[in-house]
């Protein structure tokens, strides 16, 4: 790819370029402009997000010649090289010279593969420059490692100076964006040891000073914020009444003017970054500390927590500074651990469910079985437009794009949704917590065709899919009565493994099974695979035929001919002489 196409992509206002690699085959493209170069010396921290199938290829190298990566080429290889989700997305490794140095598979970490295929993930990639360590993540810088590698050679006069890394693809096209590079300072070092540091599980990445359904716009020193008043709410209670509880009703800009050194926009601005994003890039001393005095005035606890956890670990001494009316809880939070506080409750929003307060859309739900006119009953459900827009794509742009009308909706009225679905599937998306289940057929089919209808197939709770969960209690839970509703249900989502599962379990207990109401409904296609199975377990042939029978008589005009083609699949030699007779009849 050009050079020139690659610098304006990565110039691009807010790093919001997208560079779009079609199937390269290990080819790179490298990184050219000045701020993407590699320090000669200390640790550097390369931040993206990337949207794929399989194959993300992140290398480091010398020059920027004609490069690929691929397995044992040497000579043509980069000398450092990261695949994440290489070998049809099965492990992640870390190549020297197209050497395989270390490897880990999805079996060891989840994270090892692309979970998220339809959507952008946040990866990082730390590289000691001094050390030739490599280690590999995913999520906020320094968070979720995934794998991690040191070059056994010593640093000497013919190592290379590595002062390009690239990006690639294999067989499927891959889309890069958000490509942050910081250059290492003495903090950032303790980077090593950040398993430590607990992290949410929900990020606002994309609304991260963005104007996107913000609803309060902060200035500082002349420069413009953009923020979201129920994330500050709810996520740090002491910064939103230190910075808006006094704001008049309906003021959406406010102006942030305090005398104080370390309160300029610059320092703001990595504020609003912790709140949104859970962490940080890598600052230097001077920067943690004056974030830190900054996170105490604004009584911003869990920064303050953070940035002092940061500078313990490089043991930089802090000093106890006077904080405007802040609490006494607040007062120690510089002593506490960053284990101490809850740091599960950052990405919980479970306070706002059903809630007014915030709220910028409601859900309306009209009872179709109810009388028409002005006694006809109607639930609603008011909601946030950015917590549902985190969750799938498809909220997200029927919620905050201009071109869906619903953008612009103060009340969305969904005919075809089930009110209590939708609700017990906010609940999963405010609290981030798997969903408890009484009843398959009444909770949890109608939770996964409406989960699959916004797209929430890879929206994750707890490091699963939703869709997962619900699997987990149909496993649990199955029975003769709720198989043939879930093969259906599995059938039309394509969730394979839900499917094999009603299939043994059906094979296991046909008998009781075909007796059901629910095995007359299945469709001729799905009836015909139960027959031909071998492993069938029934204690007699006249029950397969038996069951075709009844299942032809529930809708004979429509079945005539499905009916014919399964009991030519009945093994009459099996049986009684009687019903023998039948087959020569049919």
């Amino acid at each position: 790819m050009d050079p020139a196409v690659v610098k304006s992509m990565m110039n691009s206002s807010a790093g919001k370029g997208v560079l779009q690699l079609k199937p390269m085959m290990g080819t790179y493209v490298w990184l050219q402009n000045e701020r993407f170069l590699l320090p000669t010396e200390g640790h550097v921290m390369i931040s993206f997000e990337a949207r794929g199938t399989n194959d993300l290829h992140i290398s480091f190298n010398d020059n920027c010649s004609q490069i690929e990566g691929r397995e044992g080429l040497r000579d043509r290889s980069p000398y450092y090289e990261v695949v994440l989700g290489g070998w049809m997305n099965s492990k992640t490794v870390i190549r020297k010279r197209g050497i395989q140095q270390v490897a880990i598979r999805k079996e060891d970490n989840p994270n090892a593969v692309i979970t998220c295929k339809t959507h952008f993930a946040r990866y990082w990639v730390f590289f000691d420059v001094d050390a030739l360590q490599i280690i590999v993540g995913k999520g906020a810088p320094g968070t979720n490692e995934i794998i991690r590698w040191k070059d056994m050679k010593e640093l000497d006069e013919e190592t290379p100076k590595l002062r390009y890394f690239g990006f690639s693809s294999w067989n499927q096209p891959i889309q890069y964006r958000s490509i942050i590079l910081t250059e290492g300072h003495t903090a950032l070092s303790s980077l090593l040891n950040l398993s430590s540091l607990p992290a949410p599980t929900v990020f606002f990445t994309q609304f991260f000073n963005d104007e996107t359904l913000s609803d309060v716009t902060f200035v500082v020193d002349g420069e413009r914020f953009f923020g979201h008043r129920f994330l500050f709410h709810c996520r740090a209670r002491e910064l939103y009444e230190f910075l808006l509880k006094d704001t008049p009703e309906g003021e959406n800009e406010v102006k942030i003017d305090l005398v104080d050194e370390d309160f300029h926009a610059r320092n703001f601005k990595k504020l609003l970054q912790f709140l949104y994003c859970g962490s940080l890039p890598p600052q230097t001393k001077r920067e943690l500390k004056s974030l830190h005095k900054l996170a105490v005035v604004a009584r911003f606890i869990r920064l303050e927590t953070y940035c002092a956890t940061l500078l313990e670990t490089i043991k930089v001494p802090l000093p106890v500074p006077a904080r405007p009316t802040a609490s006494s809880s607040a007062s120690t939070s510089s002593k506490k651990s960053t284990t101490d506080l809850n740091w599960a409750e950052f990405g919980d929003f479970s306070s706002f469910l059903g809630a007014e307060a915030f709220s910028d859309v409601t859900f309306v739900f009209p009872d179709e079985t109810s009388k028409k006119g002005p006694d006809k009953k109607i639930k609603r459900i008011p909601a946030h437009r950015a917590i549902l827009a985190v969750a799938s794509e498809v909220f997200y742009a029927m919620l905050a794009r201009d071109n869906f009308a619903e953008s612009h909706a103060t009340e969305i009225t969904l005919h075809d949704v089930p009110y209590q679905s939708f609700f017990k599937l906010l609940q999963c998306i405010y609290s981030r917590t798997p969903p408890t289940f009484t009843d398959i057929c009444a909770e949890v089919l109608p939770l996964l065709m409406v989960a699959d209808r916004f797209a929430l197939d890879n929206f994750l709770i707890e490091g699963k899919p939703l869709h997962e969960h619900c699997a987990d209690y149909i496993r649990c839970n199955l029975s003769v009565k709720t198989c043939c509703p879930t093969l259906e249900v599995a059938d039309a989502l394509n969730l394979i493994e839900l499917r094999q599962t009603c299939m043994n379990f059906i094979e296991a207990y046909f008998e009781q099974v075909a007796l059901s109401k629910s095995f007359l409904r299945l469709e001729a296609c799905v009836v015909l695979e139960i027959v031909l199975k071998d492993t069938l377990v029934v204690p007699r042939e006249e029950v397969v035929y038996e069951a075709i029978q009844r299942w032809g008589a529930y809708s004979p005009e429509a079945r005539t001919e499905p009916l014919k083609q399964l009991l030519s699949f009945v093994r009459f030699p099996l049986m009684g002489k009687r019903l023998q007779f039948l087959f020569y009849c049919i």
